[in-house]
């Protein structure tokens, strides 16, 4: 959770770069809690900003460089094979910045691919005069950055890269209302692009253009084979990214659960392991699964009371923190979990966020089945999972849903005058958005592939599983946490989110990650023996809308009533007061649940943020190639 910064003025007064790197590590001080450094190199200069894990080898305050007239390196590393990197390149081992240093000596930009582990990185090649900013393979570690004809910069933070009066995207706004992530790159400002996951931005002869380094892949692995395998990718992604002075989070559920067990398994002295409890919401609390984990030994459990009813809580302080409006209903309790663990003396924490898209549920399965007139596995199937966790409509009326989709024309037309249809009734649309901000976004030109996540170069039936692991939104949501985590002084680890277990469980066929009808089949199978039973073969998973909706106290709905009301005129030209007042009058229908919530959500977060900008700017927004 270091902070990086770069700049290379491309025309003009080299002395620009360093004063303009004195505005951006400005806005990043929050992220060098235990120092700050740079190098200026011509017309390049880079910083970095430390935040000290327990890592040496990590290298310490950067940035770096082997020798006087070589590369200049700055990054939030968090690499898991420096060791094995500088072998291969040829070099001894002295710490991880020097083995991506001679790396880049080795193979130039090829290297990327050779790195394993969570990184953002800048790099200066003088004798090139090239600056490159690089993201790792899911975009754990954040990057972003600014291209103008006289410079190009990048920092860990879009907001750091915001000058006064920075222009907003009109683009972004809207499609933030509309709760469409489907461009990696865009930010809230119109010159501010984030560095997608996967991908790397190379500054070179006055040029721009951002490309792809990696897609994701999969591993042919038997399907009798695949718990052992998951079992040791799993157990080594956890002992690789237990370095430093680390604990772990512990919810209960069947992700945090294996984390803390393997983590476990690797400390030489009882893992500290951090339980939110809900005193004041009983039914939240999963203290008989935490203590049947705490049980199997080696685990120091540390509760912490949670807040409840805190989702709307101090909204310009977390606006401050995360730069611009971001989608995040569970926030409050990431920011009181965060503040827990580093209360606990730890600096970094190993947690189970991704399990559920990579490990995989498998309910597409169905289907699938549906898909291809399977019709016996596919009763088979869903008896199975009802005989496991009974389905609210019961196998008989989904298969009934997948033949008056699926089935045989006469079957169709037998169900539709039955009154069945193929699709749950999902009530009014939620939209905000105005017809005019719609079919702008309609008619915007389409993402060049590599962008799109639709990873048309795996089989097809691997495809589904792949979009959740990583789409647009996935950068995103780790961007939020990056930033929760760095305001609470600690680093946040995702170990399934390790390559190898996301190529092992992509590899998988769908009927392997719901066999026997048990949703995440695969981990669950990977985990016997070292989870508790009660755990690993839990069947329910806690819903938190209570929280959620119990933070929506009366001055949140005065403040939601009188801004749909009265819609503001920042926000005039992007929804309809009609559809406003509808979902205002629908978060007090009991019936509606959280679903209302979510756009009035984005809504409220916007228009503080919006309130908060002096001067405001406007305008579109022209993405690099």
């Amino acid at each position: 959770m270091s902070g990086v910064a770069a700049v290379l003025t491309l025309t003009g007064d080299p002395a620009r770069s360093e004063a303009l790197l004195d505005e951006i590590t400005g806005r990043l001080r929050h992220r060098g809690a235990h120092g700050h450094a740079r190098i200026c190199d011509g017309r390049a200069a880079l910083a970095h900003l430390y935040l000290d894990t327990g890592v040496a080898t990590h290298g310490g305050i950067g940035p770096w460089r082997q020798r006087p007239d070589g590369p200049v390196l700055s990054g939030d590393l968090a690499i898991i094979n420096g060791p094995d990197l500088a072998k291969a390149a040829g070099c001894p081992y002295q710490d991880d910045a020097c083995a991506i240093l001679a790396a880049y000596d080795r193979w130039g930009l090829d290297m990327c691919p050779k790195i394993e582990g969570e990184f953002a990185f800048v790099i200066w090649d003088g004798a090139r005069q090239r600056l490159c900013g690089v993201r790792d393979r899911f975009g754990v570690k954040p990057l972003a950055f600014k291209a103008k004809s006289e410079e190009i910069s990048f920092a860990s933070e879009p907001a750091a890269l915001a000058c006064s009066g920075e222009s907003l995207d009109d683009g972004w706004i809207a499609r933030f209302l509309a709760g469409d992530e489907s461009d990696p790159r865009r930010t809230a400002f119109r010159d501010i692009f984030r560095v997608p996951a996967g991908h790397m931005v190379v500054c070179e002869n006055a040029g721009v253009k951002v490309r792809s380094w990696w897609q994701i892949e999969a591993r042919d692995v038997a399907a009798s084979e695949a718990p052992e395998a998951l079992a040791e990718a799993l157990d080594r992604a956890v002992r690789l990214r237990l370095q430093g002075d680390c604990a772990t989070l512990l919810s209960g559920g069947l992700d945090s659960s294996a984390m803390t067990c393997l983590a476990a398994r690797h400390s030489p002295d009882p893992i500290r392991a951090i339980s939110m409890r809900y005193r004041d919401m009983p039914a939240l609390d999963e203290g008989v699964y935490i203590d049947a984990v705490r049980a199997l030994g080696n685990i120091k459990g540390i509760d912490e009371q949670a807040v409840t009813g805190a989702s709307f809580d101090d909204p310009e302080q977390r606006l401050r923190e995360q730069g611009y409006p971001f989608f995040a209903p569970g926030q409050a309790t990431a920011y009181q979990t965060y503040r827990a663990v580093a209360a606990s003396g730890a600096r970094a924490v190993i947690e189970g966020h991704g399990g559920d898209e990579v490990i995989g549920t498998g309910v597409w399965y169905y289907a699938e089945l549906a898909r291809q007139h399977h019709w016996g596995a596919l009763w088979t199937s869903l008896r199975q999972r009802n005989a496991f966790d009974p389905l609210p409509l019961g196998p008989r009326a989904l298969m009934a849903r997948a033949l008056r989709r699926h089935g045989p024309r006469p079957v169709r037309g037998a169900l539709r005058l039955c009154g069945v249809s193929y699709a749950p009734n999902r009530g009014a649309q939620l939209d905000l958005l105005s017809a005019h901000w719609a079919k702008r976004l309609a008619d915007e030109p389409a993402l060049p592939d590599a962008l799109t996540y639709t990873h048309e170069h795996l089989p097809e039936t691997q495809r589904r599983h792949a979009q959740l692991i990583q789409n647009a939104g996935t950068g995103t949501g780790f961007e939020i946490l990056d930033r929760a985590g760095v305001h609470s002084g600690i680093e946040l680890r995702y170990p399934f989110y390790d390559r190898h277990v996301v190529a092992i469980t992509l590899g998988q066929h769908s009927r392997e990650k719901i066999a026997d009808g048990q949703p995440r089949a695969l981990l669950r199978r990977a985990m016997k023996g070292i989870l508790p039973e009660t755990v690993r073969l839990r069947r329910d998973k806690i819903d938190f809308t209570p929280n959620l909706l119990a933070g929506v106290g009366s001055d949140v709905r005065q403040d939601l009533a009188r801004l749909c009301k009265m819609v503001p005129p920042h926000l005039q030209a992007f929804i309809t007061p009609e559809a406003a007042s509808a979902l205002s009058a629908a978060l007090d229908d009991p019936e509606s649940g959280a679903e209302p919530l979510k756009p009035l959500w984005r809504l409220y977060w916007l228009d503080r943020w919006l309130r908060m900008q002096q001067p405001i700017g406007r305008s579109e927004s022209e993405v690099p190639s």
